[in-house]
């Protein structure tokens, strides 16, 4: 694992992206179970969603540098791995009503032979990983801990998806707080604007990629899903007390499979309305 984390931090700052920066690893410990890296300064841009006006310049730089990463990692132009959604799909800890079924696999159908960047992705570029330096760099942090490859458009919809969830968040914390809200929205828009300007070859084809970025989304928050429960699962079984339902969504944090509830209704929504 930390073996793997090293190599991924090494290969990102050899593809030399214009802004993109990773931390210098110092040593890499296998028997002490360590990885030291550089100390990075600076605030991560889930924390700018709460506290900086930042925020929208953070996440447009955001949107560039990804593109320029995928464009750089990019392997081949292939059709979106359906097979490999459904059965993330199937195994999710969650119940579809028959109108969801019905637009999932419309979608599934409609999306079929759209064609995506295939290549290695970082699998985990969200607001928490992602340190915005002096309007100069991003500092790409916590790498994953095995490789991954397939379609480009995840790492977009990751970063889509977690930032929509801390604008929900602070919905909920600040409900009177319309001006950070309003940042944040104008966020995601920089964020999409720039990814687009940067990625202009057109994969998928611009009436495709709304809707596809909805069933990455859609298999995102299905995998963090069964992810939670099971977290909420172990933490029962370490913990009886926490077989009490409050206690046992307090450790795995309570505000998290809510939010996937109803982030997966709202997707719903919005992708049948991009399918029609």
């Amino acid at each position: 694992m930390l073996r793997c984390q090293y190599e991924q931090l090494r290969v990102v700052e050899a593809l030399d992206v214009p802004g993109l920066r990773t931390p210098n690893t110092f040593a890499l410990l296998p028997a002490k179970r360590l990885l030291l890296i550089e100390f990075v300064a600076g605030k991560t841009i889930e924390t700018l969603a709460w506290t900086s006006e930042d925020l929208v310049p953070a996440c447009s730089f955001a949107g560039r540098t990804l593109a320029r990463l995928e464009l750089a990692r990019a392997e081949s132009i292939g059709p979106i791995p359906v097979e490999m959604i459904k059965r993330d799909l199937a195994t999710a800890q969650w119940r579809l009503s028959r109108r969801e079924k019905e637009i999932l696999g419309s979608a599934l159908e409609k999306l079929a032979g759209a064609d995506v960047r295939i290549g290695h992705v970082y699998y985990d570029y969200k607001p928490a990983n992602l340190i915005y330096q002096n309007e100069r760099f991003l500092f790409l942090i916590d790498p994953p801990d095995i490789p991954w490859r397939g379609a480009h458009l995840w790492d977009y919809a990751c970063f889509r998806s977690s930032m929509r969830r801390q604008l929900w968040r602070i919905s909920l914390r600040r409900p009177h707080d319309r001006h950070r809200r309003a940042i944040v929205r104008r966020s995601l828009v920089a964020f999409e604007q720039a990814y687009l300007n940067t990625c202009t070859n057109g994969h998928p084809k611009p009436h495709l990629f709304a809707a596809a970025v909805r069933l990455f989304e859609l298999q995102r928050n299905a995998v963090l899903m069964t992810m939670q429960k099971a977290k909420v699962s172990l933490a029962r079984q370490r913990h009886p007390v926490a077989r009490d339902n409050r206690f046992g969504n307090l450790l795995a944090n309570r505000l998290t499979l809510p939010l996937l509830q109803i982030e997966r209704r709202w997707l719903f929504r919005q992708l049948a309305r991009e399918l029609s």
